[in-house]
């Protein structure tokens, strides 16, 4: 007896939530007549004019780059001397940057490659691999610290380009319970480049491990 009132209680809430929403809809679009009887009720208002936040310099600098033979918008927020800055960019087709024709021109490869171009051109990568070049590539005196004994695992790919090799020696000499692991064929992002090797590999760490 219990299950059907359950199952009564849940038709009846259904049927309510129908009806509150329905009447909503029918009220909107009552009150939407009576102002404009003659307007669309789903037509949407275009607004010729930005929004001023989209203008006022102090949300940003607007500027333009050309990127993989495109010209690209973007604004710049920030002291480019700071190692953080906000950079919004309008893709290729958007806002005001180019346009052209064609849906061969909007491939992923190509959108990839327009933003490839625009981050080499800003420097935008240079201070993030500073920071590894600076604290895991040159340390001429590293001596090992009381640590407790977790295994951990370290991989990179062989084809790694900014990081120095020798942080893997580096490594060795910190952290007496490291397993170095390295991924074939692989670059930096080597998460993104060889999901599967990295997976399988974490997989068989762990097991290792008995976790």
């Amino acid at each position: 007896m219990s299950e059907i009132n359950t199952v009564i209680i849940r038709f009846m809430t259904a049927k309510l939530l129908t009806l509150y929403h329905s009447l909503q809809v029918i009220l909107f679009l009552l009150v939407t007549w009576l102002k404009n009887p003659f307007r669309n009720p789903w037509s949407v208002k275009l607004k010729l004019e930005p929004p001023a936040r989209l203008t006022d310099p102090k949300y940003g600098t607007h500027k333009y780059l050309k990127a993989n033979n495109i010209k690209l918008h973007y604004v710049e927020s920030g002291d480019p001397t700071k190692p953080l800055m906000c950079i919004a960019i309008d893709m290729r087709g958007y806002g005001d940057s180019e346009k052209p024709e064609g849906i061969e021109h909007y491939k992923l490869n190509t959108l990839a490659a327009d933003l490839r171009d625009l981050v080499r051109q800003l420097g935008a990568l240079t201070p993030p691999i500073n920071y590894y070049r600076a604290n895991f590539g040159y340390s001429s005196e590293l001596k090992p610290q009381d640590q407790q004994p977790v295994p951990f695992l370290f991989a990179h790919g062989s084809n790694e380009k900014y990081l120095n090799a020798k942080i893997r020696e580096n490594i060795k000499t910190l952290y007496q319970h490291v397993e170095i692991a390295i991924i074939e064929d692989s670059g930096h992002f080597t998460q993104q480049e060889d999901p599967e090797k990295v997976n399988k590999l974490i997989r068989d760490f762990l097991a290792k491990q008995n976790l």
